[in-house]
């Protein structure tokens, strides 16, 4: 009774103290909301006094309010809006209506037409605030005449950060009238505010504890539960409502926390209370010892006999102190005999269950994963010894703690994004670093979580898959480091460089971000070379790079894009005024005298500059602006910059014309197929063609695919013509005496049109062609664009029977881990790699990484390009025996191709 009473009194004095804590800061949010509309209303008052408003009245009294937090607003009923911040009024201008619009989560409350009273609104995104806040808005009228409504706009995240971190060692959530969330500690703003919808019908009550929802829904009936329970945690909760909102504030402790000091005297009295039994039982086992030695020695003997229970049935008879308790031994034998024969056969079913879990732990032990499981909160329960050898952790080291603590720091963002994405899922897939026995190192792993059921099909703990990537993480890095740097300068490259302008397009598209592209080259670089030698223009290379380097800030980004020519993306620009100041400075540093062995060189450069908010968003097309404004400078008489317009744009018309004329180039049969022949060059046997696209026009002659195929992917013509393709290249093998595959090049928009597939099978299906005849290649670029149609399209193609190839691998940026997933046969090597073999080895390094991994891989591998003896060794040593290039043979016609047969040679 004593530790009952203390218990209540301890828990008593707890939810008293918060209640008081918390219904005193409610009061005083409570007030401060009032304080808010009462002034609001004070405003209105006053306006409707006078009997003929005028707007410049509203308007004065509107940016002069007697309010200290919030933005006054006015809203007409012909939409006209003014309010106490001018730029937040420009960002709504024609938004605010009485209409459904973007802020149609509280349009009922802006349209107030025939009533009296104000009105709070949802929770909402102010896109202009980059806020979530709340509205008041009340009616306003002119002689009986409603004009329009009066509102005040109110940021709630300080009101929630100032209720929330008031009770000090105590816990507050918020719930809404309908039992949303608005605010709790374990799920965060970025888990409640995820959704789109947010404020606007998005409810969170799906993803909430079973404890922690059956509270809410309790306290919303009226109920006022003082506790709820979750994860096997009792919490000791108080409420108070802030009614001008109809926010409901609770604030909850874990009941183990209060009661420390009650469990503290509970151990107390139970040690002595042992003590005083111990002492009790030593007294009475003295005072007893001599009668029950007798009794014990003839029991004893009793239990010593071959006939144990006839014994037993015997001395059950006699009547004296001992009868209870050999009748009960003489009970519990018979009992044990009968529980003997149940365990006999349970320990046989547990053998056979013993069996099987070896078999299934010796079949994951023969696997490639890693093993490890983890309870409902995150707990690491078991680890396996692959998982305690991949991270060099001991397994006292693992069991029991938190598996996101052996997270990588630098993924630490993703923890939180991974419980979310399992308490919505139940399950979760992607690489992950994590962190080993040495700190500093990461391990990288194919990650999957999964959920496990019991038989009532309830998750009741997870297991996770863990697949070692860390070496192909290592040759991507190094694939990465050698592509996307340029030698000589140290420089990013084109590569880098383009990725870089794609990534600024996009953000430019989705917000107001603005940049400039400056490219520019040094003027006569090719008298320097001329007149001191190569070795002098490479150091003029050098030191010209080192002065750009001085000029370029952190969000610049410089590059040399070939040759003499180089590239520069200046960020957050705001106008051209911006550019010229930066750009007058490198003609300044260009301008200033190199030397260079002895030389003076005295050199200048030509800039052409373009601006994203007065240009394309396309970023091949702003590349080529620039480079128009840049031979535009020159031609001005150099060193010198100019800005791109369209009267330079003669490029473009050129482009319609050619457009015009490739829509009809199908229809006028200017269209042929080429075929250039695939070698073993071990074998000096031919292998397979690659189908290449031709275009001869009369009137602009001879086209290249470097011109006119991107032109088509831009224009959507691609579709037709690839349709074009696929028929012709399909009818060629139909004609093959030696049946060979014959490959064709799939673009990112015939990809992703989704018709490839059936365009491919009718094909075969006309010409009665086997599938193994036919390979497609797709660059990885339109790989990577959405990874996850990306594979499925190609297993779709693969269960066709049709081989695919990945197309210019290594000038792209897609994952490896990726590429283990999709169904690829081939890599085919960028002939940019191949062309300076042996002359450069960055070159040669990175072809032979690519032929290392796609042998790791299980793939095989192809180079294009190859036009040289020494470059066809070279890849014949390093294990790729697949050549495709000059060396062997140009393109051929297709009358040329059926009959053409490779030249022996030996490496």
């Amino acid at each position: 009774m004593f530790f009952k009473a203390e218990k209540k009194h301890l828990t008593d004095n707890a939810i008293l103290k918060r209640e008081l804590i918390l219904a005193g800061q409610v009061s005083k949010i409570e007030g401060r909301f009032r304080t808010i509309i009462d002034s609001l209303n004070d405003v209105r008052f006053l306006l409707q006094s006078k009997k003929n408003v005028t707007s410049d009245e509203i308007k004065n009294t509107i940016t002069t309010p007697p309010f200290q937090e919030g933005i006054v607003f006015f809203v007409s009923t012909n939409g006209k809006l003014v309010s106490s911040d001018q730029e937040w009024s420009s960002e709504q201008e024609g938004l605010l209506t009485f209409s459904e619009n973007q802020y149609s989560n509280f349009s009922k409350v802006l349209n107030r037409e025939g009533s009296s009273q104000g009105g709070w609104s949802s929770i909402y995104l102010d896109e202009s605030l980059k806020q979530y806040v709340i509205t008041y808005t009340a009616p306003l009228y002119n002689q009986a005449e409603f004009i329009g409504t009066l509102g005040l706009l109110i940021t709630i995240d300080p009101i929630i950060n100032e209720a929330t971190s008031a009770i000090n060692g105590v816990d507050v959530f918020i719930h809404n009238s309908v039992g949303d969330l608005i605010y709790h500690p374990d799920y965060g703003f970025k888990f409640i505010r995820e959704s789109d919808n947010y404020g606007k019908g998005f409810s969170t009550q799906g993803y909430l504890t079973a404890g922690l929802a059956s509270y809410i829904k309790q306290n919303l009936q009226g109920l006022n539960p003082q506790y709820f329970t979750e994860r096997q945690n009792r919490f000791l909760v108080n409420s108070a409502t802030l009614q001008s909102i109809d926010w409901t504030f609770v604030s909850y402790q874990n009941e183990n926390d209060v009661l420390k000091e009650l469990k503290q005297k509970v151990l107390h009295y139970f040690l002595v209370s042992v003590a005083l039994i111990i002492f009790s039982l030593l007294v009475v086992a003295l005072s007893v010892k001599t009668f029950l030695t007798k009794e014990i020695a003839q029991i004893t003997a009793m239990i010593k006999s071959n006939n144990l229970l006839s014994a037993l049935k015997k001395r059950r008879k006699i009547d004296d102190e001992f009868s209870l308790l050999v009748d009960a031994s003489a009970s519990q034998f018979e009992k044990l005999q009968s529980e003997i024969v149940q365990s006999t056969k349970k320990a046989q079913e547990l053998e056979d269950k013993f069996l099987e879990s070896r078999g299934l732990a010796q079949a994951i032990s023969y696997s490639d994963s890693a093993v490890m499981t983890m309870d409902l909160d995150f707990n690491i329960i078991f680890v396996d010894v692959k998982t305690l050898h991949l991270l060099g952790i001991e397994r006292d080291a693992m069991v029991g703690h938190y598996y996101f603590d052996f997270v990588h720091p630098h993924m630490a963002f993703m923890r939180e994004q991974i419980r979310n994405e399992i308490r919505r899922k139940q399950s979760w897939r992607g690489e992950l670093a994590l962190l080993g026995a040495n700190t500093d190192a990461e391990v990288w792993s194919n990650c999957t979580i999964s959920p496990m059921r019991d038989d009532d099909s309830k998750v009741f703990r997870y297991v996770i898959s863990l697949q070692d990537i860390s070496s192909i993480k290592d040759t991507q890095s190094k694939i990465e480091r050698l592509a996307y740097s340029d030698d000589l300068t140290g420089l990013s490259n084109r590569t880098f460089f383009v990725a870089q302008l794609e990534k600024l397009v996009e953000i430019s598209k989705r917000g107001r971000y603005d940049f400039a592209l400056v490219y520019f080259d040094i003027d006569d670089f090719k008298k320097v070379n001329d007149l001191f030698g190569h070795e002098v223009g490479d150091l003029l290379l050098k030191e010209f790079s080192l002065r750009l380097q001085q000029e370029i800030r952190n969000e610049d980004t410089l590059a040399r894009m070939s040759g003499d020519e180089f590239a520069m993306l200046l960020g957050g620009i705001k106008s051209e005024q911006d550019v010229i100041v930066k750009v007058n400075s490198i003609i300044n540093a260009a301008s200033q005298p190199f030397m260079i062995k002895e030389h003076v060189i005295t050199s200048g450069v030509s800039i052409g500059l373009t601006m994203s908010q007065t240009d394309t968003q396309d970023p091949e097309l702003l590349l080529q602006h620039a480079d128009l404004a840049m031979h535009e400078a020159k031609s001005l008489g150099k060193n010198t910059y100019h800005f791109y317009s369209k009267a330079l744009n003669d490029t473009t018309r050129l482009r319609i014309q050619m457009e015009n004329a490739l829509s009809k180039a199908i229809e006028n049969d200017e269209l042929e197929l080429y075929f250039q022949p695939k070698v073993n060059c071990q074998t000096s046997q031919l292998v397979g063609f690659e189908a290449l696209l031709r275009w001869h026009n009369q009137e602009l002659g001879y086209v290249s695919p470097e011109h006119f195929i991107p032109l088509a992917e831009q224009s959507n013509l691609i579709l037709n013509i690839g349709h074009w393709v696929i028929q012709q290249a399909v009818a060629f093998v139909s004609q093959l005496h030696n049946k060979v595959a014959v490959s064709i090049n799939l673009s990112a928009k015939q990809f992703e049109s989704g018709n490839v597939i059936n365009e491919i099978k009718e094909a075969l299906d006309r010409y009665s062609i086997s599938p193994n005849l036919i390979e497609v290649e797709i660059t990885e670029s339109s790989l990577m664009r959405d990874v996850e149609d990306a594979i499925r399209q190609l297993y779709s193609i693969k269960a066709l029977g049709v081989g695919i190839s990945i197309d210019d691998f290594g000038t792209g940026y897609s994952s490896l881990s990726y590429i283990k997933r999709f169904p690829v046969e081939t890599l085919k090597i960028d002939r940019s790699f191949i062309k300076d073999i042996p002359d450069d080895e960055n070159d040669m390094e990175i072809t032979a990484a690519i032929i290392a991994m796609a042998q790791k891989l299980g793939l095989k591998v192809i180079a294009e390009g190859a036009e040289t003896k020494e470059q066809v060794k070279y890849l014949a040593d390093n294990g790729c025996d697949l050549i495709q290039g000059y060396f062997y043979s140009k393109p051929l016609s297709a009358a040329k191709a059926l009959i053409w047969q490779p030249t022996q040679h030996k490496f």
